[in-house]
């Protein structure tokens, strides 16, 4: 228990002492209904949002928090995370960047470390349709049958574009089109980072 209180003693200096250019401005959305605005850091790997009033951190677990929205200025992008409890442990919420949203909305968290890897490729894929998660990787078995059968069109798209449903970026492709098929926001609405990793 001292460790773990060590530890976080340790991220809350290394945040506070964080370059300035890592803070965005904008707004956290909690559970109670608060909304709670400042300058803001995600920090995905521990689950936990950093928010910045003068030379005060205030620090908020990701089980506090339902939302943020922020302005990333050095990538020019408007940024949305919602925590997700997890499936097994109700009381264990994680923190995902949402980068493309619609009847399936297309999640991510960084596959390493680093809370905001360099490279789009650095981050493992979720989908999130009816309540519940799973992998990218697990498109094609078990959410692909559910969307054919909710949208029979889907599968002549598929053969038309000659797309693979076990790739991870015509996956994401097959998930956009469903999701302007069923007159959710455009794709004007996904993530750059999407938008790069489909060209993989």
């Amino acid at each position: 228990m001292k460790k773990c209180a060590i530890m976080f003693c340790l991220l809350i200096v290394n945040f506070v002492n964080a370059e300035p250019g890592r803070w965005s401005h904008g707004v956290i959305v909690l559970h109670s209904d608060e909304v709670v605005s400042g300058n803001i850091q995600v920090e995905q790997s521990h689950n936990v949002v950093f928010v910045q009033h003068g030379t005060r951190v205030d620090v908020y677990p990701a089980h506090r928090v339902r939302s943020v929205y922020c302005y990333d200025a050095d990538a020019n992008i408007n940024r949305k995370f919602i925590t997700i409890s997890g499936k097994n442990d109700r009381r264990r919420h994680n923190i995902y960047e949402v980068v493309a949203y619609g009847d399936v909305t297309v999640l991510r968290r960084p596959s390493g470390i680093f809370s905001d890897p360099a490279d789009d490729g650095a981050y493992t894929y979720f989908l999130f349709h009816d309540e519940s998660l799973i992998g990218l990787q697990r498109f094609s078995t078990e959410l692909f049958p559910q969307l054919v059968r909710a949208s029979p069109d889907l599968s002549a798209y598929v053969r038309e574009h000659k797309l693979d449903t076990t790739r991870p970026a015509d996956a994401i492709r097959i998930v956009l089109h469903h999701n302007k098929s069923v007159h959710h926001p455009d794709i004007s609405s996904v993530h750059k980072g999407v938008v790069l990793f489909m060209k993989v």
